[in-house]
């Protein structure tokens, strides 16, 4: 077995520390990780220590009792589970990990203000950048769509996406766009098909609706948009159309407005009354972004697990080179139709989703899914 590297360790204590940790997958995963090392060190404890976590601590409880069920009763005892968050240690589990209580809290403490506006996402999903690319293209540049999408008056922000040749788009253009080798971008390709055809020129593009890599893409979208939700717990949120304010005032060249703002901008006659939650679509065509600006949009802002209570911001990540958002003349950046109708669907709001959906495509092209 390889050598765990721990972040901390002393004659008695073992502990792992994991920021924003969100999935349930995640969390089990690494606990029976920790169970496995500790076969090296039968006699010490060991803590996996969360900071800002998604779980509510209530989340954490239900967990850790499953967890507890799954492990003999000489490793459970040696296990303990604990959550940092609002600057102090919230929540405590384990037989014998309380007395460790001002250990903790000193541990995590430590250098976490510069590390926890710091977020390092796992790889680019390409073929699911592919999809809504061309996706975006076959909206803006084919003749049986709706010109509410062609005809959209606001300008690029940056680049323009590729243009279509004399059949099709092209495949070295496409790598531009994405930031990925040829041989990656063709793989991600041939996921669309048999929607997709090559022309002779080496061009691509959609000949019908993906609808098998659509359907897939929809129920995954937010692992694959590495989506990361926020809820007040201040008992005083503020609006969306308040946080749409102060997010201006920040001038950020990255970040975008979607959702049901986004899909109202594009098309007015949404059937729906007020904003219940604002979705933002951050520019990342690295690694590595820093959510600090939360913070400033209301300090009162935490991360949440979208099953435990209702977010009242969603913040998406779109890992391709290119973002093709647009900008108004108050220089606010908006995502395109294609990210704005997958919040919709990602949030289940299917009427408000088909609705937007029939706005942007006449029902007879292309069997759209219903």
């Amino acid at each position: 077995m390889h050598q765990r590297y721990l972040d901390y360790e002393s004659d008695d204590l073992l502990v792992e520390v994991k920021y924003r940790l969100r999935t349930k997958r995640d969390l089990h995963s690494t606990m029976v990780d920790l169970a496995a090392t500790l076969k090296e060190n039968p006699n010490k404890q060991m803590c996996l220590l969360l900071v800002d976590s998604g779980f509510s601590r209530e989340r954490l409880r239900r967990e850790w009792k499953l967890l507890e069920s799954i492990f003999r009763e000489d490793v459970s005892k040696h296990l303990g589970l604990a959550s940092y968050r609002d600057d102090k240690l919230d929540l405590v589990l384990g037989h014998y990990l309380h007395q460790y209580h001002d250990r903790l809290q000193e541990i995590a403490s430590q250098d976490t203000k510069s590390t926890l506006n710091q977020v390092r996402l796992s790889d680019p999903d390409y073929p699911g950048e592919i999809l809504r690319i061309m996706i975006l293209l076959w909206l803006t540049t084919d003749k049986n769509v709706s010109d509410i999408v062609a005809s959209d008056p606001l300008p690029y922000a940056q680049d323009n996406p590729p243009a279509r040749d004399r059949q099709g788009f092209s495949i070295t253009r496409l790598e531009q766009s994405i930031g990925a080798s040829y041989r990656t971008v063709i793989r991600a390709l041939d996921t669309l098909s048999p929607g997709l055809k090559q022309y002779s020129d080496h061009s691509v593009a959609l000949t019908a609706f993906p609808r098998m890599a659509w359907e897939k893409f929809v129920v995954l979208a937010d692992m694959s948009r590495s989506t990361m939700y926020y809820a007040d717990r201040s008992g005083q949120p503020r609006s969306p159309q308040s946080l749409m304010q102060r997010l201006q005032a920040l001038s950020r060249q990255d970040i975008a407005i979607g959702g049901i703002a986004g899909a109202m901008r594009i098309y007015q006659d949404l059937d729906l009354v007020g904003l219940p939650r604002l979705d933002l679509h951050i520019h990342v065509p690295g690694s590595n972004t820093d959510l600090s600006f939360i913070r400033r949009l209301d300090p009162a802002l935490k991360e949440t697990d979208v099953h435990d209570e209702k977010p009242s911001l969603a913040i998406h990540f779109l890992r391709r080179k290119e973002s093709y958002f647009r900008i108004d003349n108050n220089q606010r950046l908006w995502a395109d139709p294609v990210e704005c109708l997958i919040d919709l669907l990602t949030m289940r709001m299917d009427y408000q989703a088909l609705q937007f959906r029939n706005a942007l495509v006449p029902k007879d092209a292309y069997k759209w899914p219903t």
